[in-house]
Parts: C-alpha cells; structure tokens; sequence
C-alpha cells in the first residue's frame, strides 16, 4: 500500500511539473519554425462507392521541437475530413460518400502552417471507372521514366498520343489488369516545352494522363543587341530564341518606337516602326524582353540618327518646284528637306503636296511673314524650323497640324490666334523676342508637358477670350487652355496680364511660379452664359499651391474657381492687391475667383485688399480660418442672393463653408457693408472680430445659420452699438477685443 501511494505521489509531482513548464513556456524552443510539410499519400482516389483513407501528414522544421499547429480547409460536401487542425505526425481520415453521377468528382484540402501549406486533393470516379493516381506527369528536359498507376475491375487498354510517339514508348509489356505501366520519355533538346498523352480505356471509359516535358533551361537570346537606324525612320526585325513566354516593353516616353507586326513561331520574330528622326540630334532606346517568372530580361539599344536632309536652293519665287525637277529629285521620296533663298505662296503648294515630308528648315529662307494658312491643317511635317527674318506666327497657321517640334526664330514678336491649336506639340521655346501670345494659340495641345520661356522674355500679355461658334467648339480660349499633359510653368517677369481662361483645364498642372520682379497686374476671369466661366487658372485640378506676386491689383472672377487640390494661396509681402472678384447669376452658377477650392484650409487678406465680392471664396469647404493683414483697407464683403420657383441661392463671399470657424477682422477699421448672405449658414463659425467702431452695414441674412453659440469681438466701447445695430443679433455674445 505504501509503494502505491508513492507511485501516486511521484505521477502527481510529474504531471505537475509538465503542466507548470507548458504553461509556463508554451514555446520552449521559440527560434524552431515551420519549414515544410508532407502527406502520406498526397492525394487520394475513390471509387464511385465512396468509403475512407487516411492520410499521415509530418512537419519540417528548423530547431529541435515545434508547436506549431496546421489548419484544413477547402473540400466539399461529400468528402468529410476526420479533424480541421492538429500537430506534427498526424493521422487524418477522410470519409466520401458514394458518387452516383456519371462524372467523376474532385475535391481540393488545403493544409496550412504559417506561411508552408500543401494540398490533398481527392478524386472520386464514377461507376465502372478506370482510375489512374494521377492524370499529370511534369519531367525536366533529361527525359526519364514514367510510370501510369492504373485501378481498374474492368479490362483496359492504352494508346499513346500521336503528337508523341516519336518521344514516349512503353518500357514493357505488361497484361490487362497490370496496375503498372512504364514508359520511356526522350530528353528534349527543343527550347520550347512539350507535352503529350497517353489514354487508357475500355467500354466508353478513358483516363487520359498528360504528360509535360519541359525545354532546356529557360532563356532569352536575342540575335541582335543594338541597331543602328538612319534618321529617315525604318522598319527593324527583331529575332529571339526563347523557350519562355515573354513581354515586350517599349519605355512610356519613347513614341517613336513602335511594334507593327508579331509572328509566334520556335524562333519569335518581332517587327518595330522607327519613325523620322529631327534633325536636331540623334536619340536612342531600349526596349526590355522579361519574363518575370525565371527573372530574365535582355534588351535591345536603337540608335537613331539626326535626320539627313536633301539641301536645295530657290532663287526665284515660285521656282521651287523646277529646281526639284532640274536636280531629278521626286518630291514624293523626299522625307527631309532644307530649303534657301526665296519662297511664295505657290512654292508652299508646292510644300503642301510632298506626301512623305517630315522635316522641313526653312531657317535661311528670307521670309518676314508665311503666307496665310501655309501650314493649315497639314499632316506631313512633324519637325519644322522658321526663317529667322520671321517676325509674325499669322492666325491659324499651323491649326491642327501635325507639328511635334518647332523652333521659332528670336525675331518673331507676336503668335497669332490658333496660331498652333491642337497640335501634337510635346514642348515648346517661346524667344524672348515674343510680346504676346494670342487667344487660343496653343489651346487643345494635349500632349505639350513643356513650355519654355527665354531668358529676358519680352511677353507682357498671354491672352485669352470667349465666344461660341455654330460648330460646338467652346466657350473659351485661353492661350494654353485644355493643355493637359502641362506639369508646371513660370510666367515672364515682364507680363502684365494673364487673360480670361489662359490656362483653364490644365488638369494636370500642379506648379505655377513667377519670375522674379513681376510686372503681373490682372490674373483675369469671365462669365459667359450657360454655366460656362473662364478664370485664368479655373479647374486646373492638381495645382497644389501658389504665390501671388506683390504687383498684382486684381483677381478677377473665376480665376481659381474649380481649382480642388489648391491647399495654399500666399500673397508676396508688398501686395498691391484691391479687389477678389467674384459674381453669380440668376441660375445658381457663381463664379467666386477662389470658389470651389475645396482644400483650401486657411486665407490671410493682404492689407490693400478693399473689396471682396460675391461667391469669392464659396464653397471653399475645409476652410476653417480667415484672417487679414495688419493695416487692411477693407471696405466690402460681397454677397447676394436669388430666389427660382420657391429656392433660394446664395452667393455670400464666404457662404456655406461647413468648417468656417474662425474669421478674424481685427485688423479692419474701415468696414463699409457686408452684403447679403456674406457669412450665409457656416454653421461653425464661432468666433468673429471686427476693430471698424462704427458697426459696418449689414444686408439680409449676413449672418443666418452662423453656430448658435458664437462670439462677436468689437472695438472696446462699442458692444451696445452692435447690439442695437441691424443684421448683428445672430451673434450669441458680443463682446469688446480686451475683454
């Protein structure tokens, strides 16, 4: 009895001491992972009648023990595992239930570790069907030995696949019912992967096993690493040898390169356009060939040439045309031309009807002016240079041309309107000889990113305008409007006046600077009827910020309005700034300079300042502070109202800002009038300072739907005043500045 109760005790001590160190250290080799697992089988077959196998599944791992634990999911309703999750050395069964339908099922098990996981999946055939273990067999390019394990209560026989006969032959003969078949795979000395099959079959039933068979070692090779192009452009024909799939890769900002025709066979067989070369400089790219999945990659270098050009000289107007004829050249094979001496209207007929021309110098021919519409709507030259005696772009001369690159000589003063709208344009240098660009000059040229000014640029004027003409074009026509690959720009020190919609829908225009010593004194706006507005810089959407120069006296209406990313407006110390304009009309559309800017996040007024106007800063809806400058002058806050079929709209300065909290006016002692609905329903705003002693006017509704517990800050001594006087009662509190 007492060798019972010591063996009790010591079981007890035991089991006490394995239950305290696993509590204690549930991990006790924590640096031991998962790093690979297996099952015994890994996969399973079933016959149509169903019944249960099971499974051994093991773990690897680094260190000398592991907890860890694996989870199952996956499956199917008629296939039911004997437990979801367990540890290392485990014994699964999986049940199936007798398969009825006249196709074979399969369901896949997904056992997870950590990031380690392998899968089961289980095949169960129909009635009476033969069943090999697996319908896949995957041999590297040495070739080898494959075995078929076939089950069958049936006879069967097989066939090997016609494609492949050449490459697997059975090993052996073996007699119906053999639940073995071996089979000799040929190495593959191809670059490209094979497969073929091999079906066994009796009575209307067949298994067929695929069998893949990869290549040599993956690869790329191209034949031919660089080409060397003339600038007249080519075709090149590309040859690679490649036992992979691959991708073909021509960099985004190389447009000149472009693939034209692909023929897939053992030997790929690639085909790339190269087109006219300028004749500036020569240029160069590579186009990658990758295949990410064996992280292989080979490329090839193109070089190209400046673009050659055949020389001729025209003594005599109009003579062009005989000197090609006199020096046997066909003006239909000619791709570049340079040309000197004189030319006239007839001669750019001439110019006009050179099908193949893609660059054209002019710079020594004696021109002071090109013959109207010379290069209109002509889709040959991509690449041209002026006379350098040119002093004038005329209207529309080259209107939806084909142009992509221009030099313009350092003697031409003025750009004319349309003067290159919608041309594919990808940069342009304006001289500093260039006074002013004119409405629409370079409006629709969606693919100008740069736009380069002179050093000493002598432009006082990028103009805009508005109208509508009977054949849809619209409202506006900014010098650069709807310029949407535009990034950034820095206007001339010299110009006076951005006009209406100069740079309007510039989408993707996100910095605007200005030279130093700015002469600018208008960054214009307009409203046109229909909704339509034209501010200088309205919807330019990815602009983030800018600063005004100090020169700058007026900001006309919508000339930010739309502008949704501008988070800074900043005003250069010594701003001479007066008026933020703004307006609406009578059908809901306002046009506030700065409406609309809805990550605008704060405001300081310069000091000159003296009229805000109607809608100026509306809808400007994270704006949560206003304040002004010491010393302002400000005199107005705009505001209105208007009223169709029973709606009111309001067109305050500062109106429906839902996160207007603060707006501080101690700095404005001259405050005339605040006008109808100025501060209309921010329903933050809580704090609001004024130092004018005599309270400014206020008009209908200034300040309805302000926050109900808001506090008015007036000049010491004159609380009673603004108490008694009309339009200030909306206030909860009002107090003076040094209380």
């Amino acid at each position: 009895m007492k060798k019972l109760f010591l063996f009790v005790l010591t079981a007890m001590m035991i089991c006490s001491c394995s239950k305290s160190e696993t509590e204690d250290n549930p991990n006790p080799n924590p640096e031991s992972s998962v790093t690979g697992m297996w099952l015994t089988p890994d996969a399973l077959t079933f016959e149509s009648t169903g019944g249960s196998e099971t499974v051994w599944l093991n773990l690897n791992y680094s260190g000398t023990s592991t907890n860890a634990q694996w989870k199952l999911t996956g499956g199917e309703s008629w296939c039911t595992a004997s437990k979801t999750s367990g540890g290392d050395n485990e014994q699964i069964t999986f049940e199936v239930t007798e398969n009825n339908d006249p196709d074979e099922r399969n369901a896949t098990f997904t056992f997870t570790c950590g990031s380690v996981s392998t899968k089961l999946v289980v095949t169960q055939k129909q009635k009476d069907a033969l069943t090999v273990t697996s319908s896949k067999i995957e041999m590297d390019s040495n070739g080898g030995i494959a075995i078929v394990e076939v089950k069958a209560n049936i006879d069967y026989e097989y066939e090997i696949g016609k494609d492949c006969k050449d490459w697997v032959t059975l090993k052996e003969t073996r007699a119906l019912q053999t639940t073995m078949l071996s089979f000799d795979v040929a190495q593959n000395t191809d670059f490209e992967k094979r497969e073929g099959t091999i079906t066994v079959f009796s009575d209307g039933l067949s298994e067929t096993i695929t069998i893949y068979q990869a290549g040599e070692e993956p690869t790329i090779v191209l034949t031919q690493n660089k080409y060397d192009v003339s600038g007249d452009g080519e075709t090149i024909k590309v040859e690679i040898n490649s036992n992979v799939d691959f991708q073909v890769t021509i960099p985004s900002d190389v447009d000149w390169i472009k693939e034209t025709w692909t023929r897939a066979i053992s030997t790929h067989t690639k085909y790339f356009k190269i087109a006219t070369n300028s004749p500036n400089q020569s240029r160069s790219a590579e186009i990658l060939f990758t295949n990410t999945e064996y992280s292989l990659s080979e490329k090839i270098i193109i070089n190209q040439k400046a673009a050659s050009y055949v020389t001729v000289h025209v003594v005599q107007k109009g003579g062009l045309s005989d000197v090609l004829v006199d020096k046997e050249l066909n003006p239909e094979s000619i791709i570049s031309m340079k040309i000197i001496g004189e030319l006239d209207a007839e001669d750019f007929l001439t110019i006009q009807n050179m099908i193949n021309l893609k660059n054209l110098d002019l710079e020594e021919v004696n021109l002071t002016e090109l013959p109207t519409k010379a290069f209109y709507k002509m889709k040959t030259i991509e690449n041209l240079i002026l006379p350098h005696t040119l002093t004038i772009i005329n209207d529309s001369e080259f209107y939806q041309n084909s142009l992509k690159s221009i030099i313009i000589s350092s003697n031409v003063e003025t750009i004319g309107e349309y003067a290159f709208y919608e041309c594919p344009l990808k940069s342009i240098n304006i001289p500093a000889s260039v006074k002013a660009i004119n409405k629409a000059a370079f409006m629709n040229c969606s693919s100008l990113a740069t736009i380069t000014f002179s050093k000493g640029s002598m432009l006082t004027k990028i103009c805009g305008g508005k109208g509508f003409l009977s054949h849809g074009e619209k409202y506006y026509y900014g010098a650069f409007a709807n310029c949407t690959a535009l990034t950034s720009i820095e206007i001339p020190a010299n110009v006076e006046i951005i006009e209406e919609a100069a740079f309007k829908n510039c989408t993707a225009l996100t910095t605007v600077t200005f030279e130093n010593n700015s002469s600018l004194k208008t960054i214009c706006g307009a409203t046109y009827d229909y909704s339509y507005y034209g501010g200088a810089f309205s919807d330019c959407i990815s602009l983030i910020s800018i600063e005004i120069p100090a020169s700058v006296e007026t900001i006309e209406a919508a000339a930010f309005k739309g502008c949704s990313k501008l988070a800074t407006v900043t005003f250069e110390k010594g701003s001479q700034l007066k008026t933020i304009g703004g307006g609406y009309s009578n059908s809901s559309d306002y046009y506030g300079a700065f409406s609309d800017c809805s990550s605008l996040t704060s405001i300081e007024i310069p000091a000159s300042v003296e009229t805000i106007e109607a809608t100026a800063f509306k809808r400007c809806s994270k704006l949560t502070t206003v304040t002004f400058e010491k010393g302002s002058q400000l005199k107005i806050i705009g505001g209105g109202f208007d009223t169709n079929v029973g709606y009111r709209y309001i067109y305050g300065a500062f109106s429906e800002l839902k996160n207007l909290m603060t707006v501080d006016m101690s700095a404005c002692t001259q405050v005339e009038i605040i006008e109808e609905c100025a501060f209309y329903n921010d329903p933050e705003l809580r704090l609001f300072k004024v130092s004018t002693e005599t309270p400014p006017t206020c008009e209908n509704n200034a300040f309805v739907g302000i926050n109900p517990y808001s506090v008015l800050k007036v000049p010491s001594g004159c609380a009673n005043a603004y108490k008694a006087a009309t339009g200030w009662k909306n206030f909860a509190s009002i107090t003076g500045l040094d209380e």
